[in-house]
């Protein structure tokens, strides 16, 4: 390494290859200088971003129908560099999502949502909690004939 650091976690060996397990999040700038045995130099910037795994620890409310907002609280949703790509209930995406930090998103139930758990997705990996209950929206009655009957009639 000629400059800069690996991130936390990984070594590069002598003959190149780097290898271990992030151990911290962010991004990574270093620069790597190789030569053969003709004496031929060369050297590189590789910048690596790593992202620890996100956590779920709750989420509210835990019952919800289509359209409804769910805010999810946890850990690692987002950090230098990455944030969530994807919020699931039931295994179906969410219909959208924002995250206003690192420890929250509030994510919209989407049609056709599934009771079970809900996931989030970053590039450090997916974490899932169970307990989420898909509510099934009410039947709307928009008109009916005839609009009068005597007792007893079907209507």
């Amino acid at each position: 390494i000629d400059s800069g650091t690996v991130p936390t976690g990984l070594t590069l060996s002598p003959l190149g290859i780097l290898s271990g397990t992030p151990t911290a999040a962010g991004i990574f700038t270093f620069t790597v200088r190789a030569s053969n045995v003709a004496g031929f130099i060369t050297s590189t910037s590789i910048t690596i971003t790593t992202a620890l795994p996100p956590t779920i620890t709750s989420f509210t409310p835990i019952a919800a129908r289509e359209g409804t907002a769910v805010t999810i609280t946890g850990t690692n949703f987002s950090g230098a560099g990455y944030s969530a790509t994807n919020v699931t209930f039931g295994g179906v995406t969410a219909a959208s999502f924002t995250i206003p930090s690192a420890t929250q998103i509030i994510a919209i139930v989407p049609e056709g949502a599934a009771s079970g758990s809900i996931q989030v997705t970053t590039i450090g990996g997916t974490a899932s909690r169970s307990g989420f209950t898909y509510v099934l929206a009410l039947p709307t009655i928009s008109a009916f004939t005839p609009t009068s009957a005597a007792v007893g009639d079907t209507v």
